[in-house]
């Protein structure tokens, strides 16, 4: 908190009786005088005397409290000299306070000491930021006294909320910092309003009717459900400027110090306090290949609590409510991805078009409280549908159909492929049957990495073929007008033939009778 001009000013108008009273509470002091007018007097060995001319303190004789003799003081100075030995910090803490009730920015939270500071962000909006202090600062600065007006607190919590914010929950300190902006009334809502907002809405989650709903409806729940989960949104796209980080700068913009920009390595760290008390976490251009990485962002997305683990301090457990943005300029590559994973939104991000708005951060900031009002003026989410909120068709897209055909393992691709390909040349078989072995020794022979319990785990887990659970005799890889049985006998594998055609016993040029 910064020294306030104006209070030490409203305190030299208004205030004056506050120094007088204490002066009159020194042992000899007395006062004579009416509104307009006082004359202390203490009676010393040299009648030492004070006046008061409505304005200023004037000092008539020393009095052994360090005050100049013919000086004139305004009763702030008074307060500063006489009360607190010449410190100005502690009167004006004093004047903050005690006397117009200006909240105190410590708080001490078990035994560890924080301070709320203003910060100015990129965006030029005012932003508080919790701080460790240090106790015996405070007692430097301030005294003892400021001690007993600081907020004696049990631990940490997390309740966000964009409209009720409350600092104090139950008696935790609330780690979700407030919403800054101010959306307009709904009568003065004007839709022509935000402009660079919808453009770009539109741009990111896409032009048509349905596409913009859902982006509607995303930013809604943000907005009205910070509470509530949400499936993790991947902006991919091979070129350059496109919006994706103009995207993540707008949301912080809007949800301010709720949001953090992060990168893989800061997820896989053992100190996870730059994003644990986080709402939405971005991280940006993004390849994430380390298995450890992919698992602990797909527990991050659905989990319920977390463990911070932050420097100089002990372990503590959190609500967790973050929500993941990812951004990426590998368009199908940007992570592996499961074929049955349902948590994912990925979206293909197109090239801007048209003029550029170099001042498009500015604008959407500027537009903030109208396109605040027009997402609450939107129905209310149905928070019922789903977990997180969208059906898996309704965030179901073609980028994430190739991502998922892309993570797949190398063997998977050979092996679909040779399958492909075998089926094709053999479309009167309606069933290819074969065990790991069959495939090593037709295809992969002479690939030493690729052994039969490798290629079981693929077939099983990855391509998720049935498998006959009794022992019996087969024909490995079948093929059309095959010669002899060439039977064997195992547990085999069965896949579909794609291009099966059923042999009919009929002529096209037949005629039929019904």
């Amino acid at each position: 908190m910064q020294f306030k001009n104006n209070l030490i000013l409203e305190y030299d108008t208004k205030y004056a009786n506050d120094i007088t009273g204490y002066l009159m509470s020194l042992k000899g002091m007395r006062v004579k005088g009416s509104n307009y007018y006082y004359e202390i007097n203490v009676p010393t060995e040299d009648n030492v005397s004070f006046t008061w001319n409505g304005e200023m303190f004037i000092i008539k004789s020393e009095c052994g409290l360090d005050l100049q003799v013919g000086k004139k003081y305004t009763p702030f100075n008074m307060l500063t000299a006489t009360k607190f030995n010449g410190d100005s910090v502690k009167a004006m803490w004093y004047v903050c306070f005690d006397l117009f009730g200006e909240k105190v920015p410590y708080v001490r939270v078990g035994y560890k000491f924080f301070k709320n500071v203003p910060k100015v962000d990129a965006f030029g909006i005012t932003r508080m930021v919790t701080a460790l202090w240090d106790k015996t600062t405070i007692l430097d600065d301030y005294g003892r006294p400021m001690l007993s007006k600081i907020a004696k607190l049990d631990d940490f919590t997390m309740e966000p909320n964009n409209k009720k914010f409350q600092r104090i929950v139950g008696n935790n300190y609330n780690l979700y910092k407030p919403f800054e902006h101010t959306e307009v009334p709904q009568s003065k809502l004007d839709l022509n309003s935000f402009p660079w907002s919808k453009k770009l809405l539109s741009h990111i989650f896409g032009s048509s009717d349905t596409e913009f709903e859902l982006g509607c409806r995303y930013m809604k729940v943000l907005y009205d459900h910070p509470r509530q989960m949400l499936p993790i949104l991947v902006m991919t796209s091979i070129e350059r400027q496109t919006g994706k980080t103009t995207f993540i700068n707008w949301l912080s913009i809007l949800f301010g110090g709720n949001v953090v920009i992060v990168n893989p390595s800061n997820i896989n760290s053992d100190f996870n306090s730059s994003y644990a008390d986080k709402n939405i976490i971005a991280i940006e251009e993004t390849r994430i290949e380390k298995t450890s990485t992919l698992e602990k962002l797909k527990s991050l997305a659905t989990a319920k609590l977390i463990t911070v683990n932050a420097k100089h301090m002990n372990e503590y457990t959190l609500p967790f409510f973050g929500k993941l943005i990812i951004t990426s300029n590998n368009e199908d590559k940007f992570s592996r991805v499961d074929e049955e994973e349902i948590r994912y939104w990925v979206r293909r991000i197109p090239s801007l078009k048209g003029d550029e708005n170099h001042n498009v951060l500015e604008d959407v900031r500027d537009e903030a409280p109208q396109f605040l009002a027009f997402l609450s003026s939107l129905p209310d989410v149905d928070l019922s549908k789903h977990r997180m909120v969208f059906t898996p068709e309704e965030i179901h897209t073609e980028a994430l159909d190739d991502t998922k055909k892309d993570s797949r393992s190398e063997l998977y691709k050979e092996i679909e492929s040779e399958l492909d390909h075998h089926c094709m040349q053999n479309q009167s078989v309606r069933e290819i049957v074969f065990a790991p072995k069959d495939l090593k020794t037709r295809w992969f022979e002479r690939n030493n990495n690729w052994m039969p319990t490798y290629i079981n785990k693929v077939l099983k887990n990855e391509m998720k073929l049935d498998k006959s659970q009794v022992t019996q005799l087969y024909t490995p890889l079948e093929q059309n007008n095959e010669i002899g049985n060439g039977k064997v006998r195992g547990k085999p594998y069965t896949y579909i033939n794609p291009y099966y055609e059923e042999e009919n016993d009929y002529d096209d040029d037949d005629d039929f009778v019904f």
